[in-house]
């Protein structure tokens, strides 16, 4: 397959396929025995990227093809010292490079979760301005409170389980850094010669197909090149065990014509053309011939109007630009998420666990209205739908989003380049109690909104919430 930008890329082309590791993210990692995760992480980063740019840190000498840093911990009086150790091992190793934390537990046991949480917090906008990849393990079930908050700090987790002890076998789900289809998906493994295998299809391996792999190539070439000449609908064949966002994204694509996906999703349209292959050729998704529109000039600026109406205070920016002020109120956000657990029992009753589905349902159904909403608005100010808006508008649509969309007053703070915090106080989750990040809803239409109009993927992470008895709801976007 394509190689996705800005994205480690690693030698097994299964995993590669799966799971989307980015430049500038962290990754919670979990396992049974604590051991498990350092086995599958020096399968899966040999070869990937040069070892002088692999470091593992851990309280003890470790079997790693990699560089070992020892924390000795006792020698350390604080957590300011082990953080100052840590980022002097970022500026050492400078852009694309990869930090296996492997020492959480040994710190946990002196310090509070909190303030190693705090610390955690901080060093994700540490990965982000280097450029690395970071990885956090943990023994799965040891500090669950912890656990849970750190794997909505992260960018992704990677929770490997035994399927059968006495033989050693093991499987690997992924959360959030994969694509749709595989979202919770269990995948068996093993460790043969220092090589990751896993099992596609009724083989362990660490190669895709080449036949279905170029089939799906020559026909994204196909879609590319009549752009602005296919429609899409609903193909002959039932969509069956497709994942929860794969049916919301199946819907969404069903009767827009493909330059009008091309609006909808500009930001990971390659991805999106990548689904539709794939679905053509299982007949779940037709592409059928339509009238050819003329392609024009892209327009690069906004209008005079535009600009105007962004630099207005959000109650007017709002209606000046097609739009108004709402409040979404709690029992109504509710009902949306009894529905969607219904929907959810209803039409996906073969999922092993349908409902740990729910919040991921929840965002990127929100990221989906945004998206339509933000190029409604785009096409009714008579503005290029293809146009990107400069970054330094991102505050800005932040905060309409949110002000505009469900009538809350949010501050924004630039953290460091690429980075935005974004603190709500009176979230409207004030009210319900939760041992998750409970508005993720709210972080999918900010994401929805900042794609369309940017043209590029972000990443937003709710990091605190009010639901579990923080003072607001913080959450980080990520450019």
């Amino acid at each position: 397959m394509q190689e996705q930008t800005g994205s480690l890329v690693t030698k097994n082309e299964v995993f590669n396929e799966i799971a989307n590791l980015r430049w500038g993210s962290s990754f919670l990692i979990l396992d049974e025995t604590h051991f498990e995760s350092l086995l599958f992480l020096n399968a899966l980063l040999k070869d990937a990227v040069p070892p002088k740019h692999v470091f593992v840190i851990s309280f003890q000498n470790i079997d790693t093809p990699f560089e070992v840093r020892k924390l000795a911990i006792e020698e350390y009086t604080s957590l300011n010292d082990i953080s100052i150790m840590i980022n002097q091992l970022r500026d050492y190793i400078g852009s694309r490079g990869i930090i296996v934390h492997n020492y959480l537990p040994h710190i946990l046991v002196r310090e509070d979760e909190e303030s190693t949480l705090r610390m955690l917090e901080f060093w994700g906008t540490k990965t982000v301005e280097k450029n690395l990849i970071e990885f956090y393990t943990l023994p799965q079930g040891t500090f669950p409170s912890l656990e849970k908050k750190l794997a909505s700090l992260a960018d992704g987790e990677i929770n490997i389980k035994f399927l059968k002890k006495e033989e050693r076998q093991f499987a690997f789900t992924v959360k959030k850094a994969c694509k749709s289809e595989y979202h919770l998906r269990e995948f068996p493994f093993i460790i043969d010669k220092e090589r990751l295998l896993i099992k596609w299809g009724e083989e362990f391996t660490d190669k895709l197909p080449r036949e279905i792999e170029e089939t799906i190539r020559r026909k994204i070439v196909y879609l590319k090149s009549h752009m602005d000449s296919l429609k899409l609908s609903m193909g002959v064949i039932p969509a069956q065990g497709l994942a929860p966002q794969e049916y919301l994204l199946l819907t969404q694509l069903d009767g827009i014509r493909l330059d009008e996906a091309q609006e909808i999703f500009p930001d990971i349209f390659d991805y999106i053309l990548e689904k539709i292959a794939k679905w053509n050729l299982q007949d779940i998704l037709q592409v059928e011939e339509a009238e050819r529109r003329e392609p024009k000039p892209i327009k690069e600026h906004p209008s005079l109007r535009t600009r105007i109406a962004l630099a207005l205070p959000s109650r007017f920016a709002a209606h000046f630009l097609g739009g108004g002020m709402r409040k979404v109120p709690m029992d109504g956000y509710l009902q949306v998420k009894k529905t969607l657990e219904a929907i959810c029992k209803l039409y996906m009753p073969t999922l092993k666990e349908p409902l740990e589905a729910l919040p991921d349902m929840e965002e990127f159904s929100q990221e989906l209205a945004a998206r339509i909403t933000a190029l409604e608005r785009i096409k009714n100010n008579r503005e290029d739908p293809r146009m990107k808006f400069d970054e330094s508008y991102l505050p800005k649509f932040i905060l309409l989003t949110i002000e505009a969309g469900f009538g809350l007053k949010p501050k924004i703070r630039k953290v460091s380049a690429g980075i935005f915090e974004v603190a709500i106080t009176d979230c409207l989750c004030s009210s319900i109690h939760s041992d998750k990040p409970a508005c993720r809803f709210i972080g999918g239409a900010v994401v929805g909104t900042c794609s369309v109009m940017l043209k590029r993927k972000l990443v937003c992470n709710e990091v605190r919430c009010k639901a579990m008895g923080e003072s607001q709801c913080v959450f980080l976007l990520k450019l």
